[in-house]
């Protein structure tokens, strides 16, 4: 997770220093490795020692699809910042613990569709981009050093303790409509026996 937060911020000093030139080299590098994997799938065969090939050229590709990605992310996050008053960005809105379930669900669906494709021409590309979402769901749970502290400390996240109001304030209306429905029934039955 280490190399993981010095990739993130390597990758916003260089958003800070140099935006323009790093969304061009890092387009320009995308668009030449998956061009390269285009051609590996098509001139290649499957299996044995061309798969390490495909595997070689998976890491570079997928950090760098993963890279481009997290570098728009981070211009809509400061558009979205200057011209919306109170916005809060979207992996803070929930605690370590729901980024976990979000995280775990969507790794669910990548683990399907990573079975579901064909070894055939754009399996490496799709396999990079696989791999970049990885990628992107380790940087969605990491943890901010102050909700770090608070796991450390055994405090409960109050977003945790707000969902949990709300889902027993639900639980507790539709026992009353429960509750209603079943009176309002009886009622009803009591009414026709006394008719």
């Amino acid at each position: 997770m280490n190399l993981l937060r010095k990739l993130l911020m390597r990758l916003r000093d260089e958003r800070s220093s140099n935006r323009k030139k790093s969304l061009i080299v890092l387009s320009v590098f995308v668009g030449m490795l998956s061009v390269i994997s285009f051609l590996i799938d098509f001139l290649l065969p499957f299996g044995s020692w061309y798969m390490v090939i495909r595997s070689l050229l998976l890491v570079p590709t997928a950090l760098s699809i993963f890279s481009l990605s997290y570098m728009i992310s981070l211009d809509l996050h400061y558009i979205r910042q200057e011209h919306t008053e109170g916005w809060v960005p979207f992996r803070l809105r929930y605690s370590p613990t729901w980024r976990l379930r979000i995280a775990a669900i969507v790794f669910a669906v990548l683990i399907v569709f990573v079975y579901a494709s064909k070894q055939a021409v754009g399996y490496t590309f799709f396999s990079s981009v696989v791999a970049a979402s990885v990628l992107a769901l380790l940087a969605f749970i990491r943890t901010t050093k102050q909700e770090a502290q608070r796991i450390k400390l055994g405090i409960p996240d109050s977003r945790d303790l707000t969902y949990d109001a709300a889902k027993r304030g639900m639980i507790e209306e539709r026992e009353h409509a429960k509750r209603e429905k079943i009176l309002k029934k009886s009622s009803k039955k009591d009414a026709e026996e006394e008719a």
